[in-house]
């Protein structure tokens, strides 16, 4: 909750129906002009005014300050002798950023004590409004007392209590108070809010900005479900505090009973950290923490764990070993920028074993990756030196993972126009892979371009790509990465120009509800062959699909280390219907033919054939509640499903379907040895402004018909109160060890925290 200001911070939260009616009257009410101040000390005249007559102004002797007081009302009296102004009838008294209003209200100025009471209102600097029936108050409003007080506080919270006292100008307390920050049933609002929690006391401390709780329960519609002899949480206006965080409860496999602890540890304003001790019932405990720092120009996090267990790996699955022993990881990140050009940083990550940060749910990633580097930023140029190390946690036989370093890389680009009508380009890098009992490859790689677009008079568009790459290698230790590739010890080189154009001719015809647009494209690359490309490592170059989006590439490699040298022609073209309103729709259908050139295009990527596969995309949006994108490949020449994957969306905001469906064809020889055919649908629906729930699922087709995994989750949301239930089956053997049913709960309470279970698996 909102700290209260030094002027009467009547911690006050409430669940009584009706509890804001005429504060924001009182909030917005502002007093009429007053004239000037009277001279400090001097008391107010004894006067009866009428309500149009102007308020009373007196000044406070507070010691050496003297803070004037704002005191208007419809009618105002003054016993001199006893020092004592009453003020009847709309009464409001300012002091500095307080204001206090009620229907009857005495100063005394000799002892400094207003009493008011009928409609008493209190609106605090910080925005928080009080109210209640009865207050006697210091005039600086840091003492007193209010009888059955209510709040309105700033953040919709609301707290009512029979007495409310201010103790030492920091501290309120509420003496039979109740709190919650939920709605009242406008309907009725008698009935209890969703939750509150009553107290004996409650004690909201200004200074150390808590809030907490003696003898508190914690009420659910009415009904006591949990008791604690003391509670305490921050109030809203802190950001954040040293204190203990919500716990998780519940199952996991391997793990057995789980009770996770974490401690958030406010150190400094840069500097925080959060602890954590858990315990596993069949591992035993778990000691982990979580540093982070923040400096003027970058930052540093910094976690890790370690636990007695007998969950251990040698292949990325879990089994259980026949005596425990530590493990743990240590996960780390730095970003600094050290000039208006250059920043540095850091990533590392390391589990002791691999399963241990996914069963422990530290991690999801199945490839754990280290970094170094340095960065720089220029007018139309970059560039970036790192370092990189690899963890595989991934199931099965696997490759020795190198270390990159050095690894260099720079690019520059021209203006626009100031080169022969067009821009030119630069891009390289210097790279170092050493494997430990592998292949070590040293590459420097460069390639300069140049790019003109030209567009005629009658719509033809044209792109002229020229490029000449120069590359050099030093491999040891050397391996085949393909079965056609033979890789050799010592040095190679490389050097090949191409130059690529491009034309398309896009024609549109105008209709009543909107255009037509079809656009042949064909594109010439020319290159020589060369025959040394099987002598180069291929470490960058391995994943190649050829799609829609990279047809016209001057290459379709991923990497440098393949380039596409010979000639080839690539032709297809696009019709598109654009309607009025939103709505609009696309096909394109394309294929490449190579001349001459190398073919080291591994099976099952649509470029291993001279002719290749034809590719196509198909959008489809008619209205903002249809989204239907299909992307294929079919082989030329048996016309033979390589690939389709169709992603969809169907339905309004509110309710609606989406989903994938994917077809990958087997490819033997590049070792995929069964067709992947999957359904993957989903269901969102809003049943209620409160309530919604989606369920999601995916279905293998071929080779086995089975579903693969699904779930399905519940969620209710409120203004102060949420709960979601998450179920799922998860039937694949991923790495860890976690496939199988999981259950997992989150409840949240509005300025209380959220508490979470982790999953429950089987």
């Amino acid at each position: 909750m909102p700290a209260l200001s030094d002027s009467l911070r009547t911690f006050l939260l409430g669940s009584v129906a009706c509890l804001a009616i005429g504060a924001g009257d009182a909030a917005a009410q502002q007093p009429r002009r007053a004239t000037p101040p009277a001279a400090p000390g001097t008391p107010a005249p004894v006067t009866a005014a009428p309500a149009t007559s102007a308020p009373a102004i007196a000044a406070d002797d507070d010691g050496d300050k003297k803070t004037p007081i704002l005191l208007d009302a419809d009618e105002l009296t003054q016993d001199e002798a006893l020092g004592v102004i009453t003020a009847r009838g709309k009464v409001e008294l300012i002091k500095g950023p307080n204001t206090l209003t009620a229907d009857v209200m005495s100063w005394n100025r000799n002892s400094g004590i207003v009493t008011a009471s009928g409609h008493v209102r209190m609106v605090q600097p910080t925005g928080e409004v009080l109210f209640g029936d009865y207050a006697e108050l210091t005039d600086d409003m840091a003492e007193g007392f209010i009888e059955n007080a209510r709040a309105l506080m700033k953040d919709n919270g609301r707290m009512a209590g029979r007495h409310a006292e201010r103790k030492g100008g920091n501290q309120t307390v509420v003496s039979r108070g109740v709190y919650s920050p939920c709605d009242l049933c406008a309907s009725d609002p008698s009935r209890p809010p969703i939750w509150q929690i009553r107290a004996r006391t409650t004690t909201h401390d200004a200074e150390d900005h808590r809030v907490s709780y003696r003898d508190a329960t914690m009420e659910m519609f009415g009904v006591p479900v949990l008791w604690t002899p003391w509670f305490s949480h921050p109030d809203p206006s802190v950001k954040r505090k040293s204190g203990l965080l919500n716990p998780q409860i519940g199952f996991k496999s391997q793990l057995g009973a789980v009770m996770r602890n974490f401690y958030y540890w406010d150190i400094e304003p840069d500097l925080d950290a959060t602890i954590e001790f858990s315990e596993f019932s069949q591992q035993g405990p778990l000691l982990g923490a979580q540093l982070r720092k923040r400096f003027e120009t970058g930052l540093i996090r910094l976690g890790g764990s370690i636990t007695n267990s007998n969950i251990t790996s040698s292949n990325g699955t879990a089994v259980e070993a026949p005596t425990k022993g530590l493990r743990g990881h240590l996960f780390g990140e730095g970003r600094f920028d050290l000039d208006d050009n250059w920043r540095a940083g850091f990533d590392f990550a390391r589990s002791l074993d691999d399963v241990y940060v996914r069963r422990y749910g530290y991690s999801t990633l199945d490839v754990l990756r280290d970094r170094v580097f340095a960065e720089g930023f220029f007018d139309r140029s970059y560039v970036n030196a790192s370092a990189y190390a690899f963890q595989d946690l991934r199931p099965g036989p696997r490759a020795t993972q190198p270390i990159a370093a050095p690894y260099v890389v720079y690019s520059a680009l021209g203006a626009p126009g100031e080169t022969l009508g067009g821009r030119w380009s630069i891009d390289a890098s210097v790279l170092s892979l050493t494997r430990k009992g592998g292949e070590d490859v040293r590459r420097v790689a460069g390639q300069a371009g140049w790019q003109r677009k030209w567009t005629s008079d009658f719509g033809l568009v044209t792109t002229a790509d020229v490029t000449t790459s120069i590359d050099g290698y030093y491999t040891a230790h050397a391996t085949s990465t393909a079965p056609q590739e033979t890789v050799k010890n010592g040095f190679t080189g490389r050097a090949i120009p191409q130059g690529t154009v491009t034309s398309s001719m896009p024609f549109v015809r105008q209709f009543d509800f909107g255009q037509i647009v079809l656009e042949p494209i064909v594109g010439m690359t020319v290159a020589p062959r060369l025959g040394n490309n099987k002598n180069i490592p291929n470490e960058d170059s391995l994943d190649v699909e050829l799609e829609a989006s990279n047809l016209f590439a001057p290459s379709r490699y991923p990497g440098v280390d393949r380039v596409e040298d010979g000639s080839r022609v690539t032709y297809g073209g696009r019709v598109a219907v654009h309607s009025l309103e939103t709505g609009y729709g696309s096909i394109f259908l394309g294929q490449s033919y190579r001349i001459s050139g190398s073919n080291l295009f591994p099976q099952g990527s649509g470029l291993e054939n001279r002719r290749s596969d034809y590719v196509g995309e198909v959008q489809l949006v008619p209205g903002k509640w249809v989204d239907i994108d299909w992307r294929f490949r079919v082989a030329s020449d048996t016309l033979k499903n390589d690939l389709h994957e169709v992603n969809f969306s169907l339905g309004p905001p509110e309710f609606f379907f989406n989903g994938t469906y994917l077809f990958a064809a087997s490819a033997p020889n590049a070792g995929v040895l069964t067709d992947r055919n999957e359904l993957t649908m989903g269901v969102y629906g809003r049943i209620s402004p409160r309530w919604t729930a989606n369920a999601t699922g995916t279905y293998r087709m071929a080779p086995d018909r089975k579903p693969v995994r699904y779930g399905t989750s519940v969620t209710y949301a409120d203004e102060c109160f949420n709960v979601s239930l998450d179920m799922s089956r998860d039937l694949t053997n991923v790495v860890g060890g976690v496939s199988g049913t999981s259950i997992f709960v989150r409840i949240g309470f509005k300025n209380l925290g959220q508490f979470s279970s982790p999953k429950v698996t089987q």
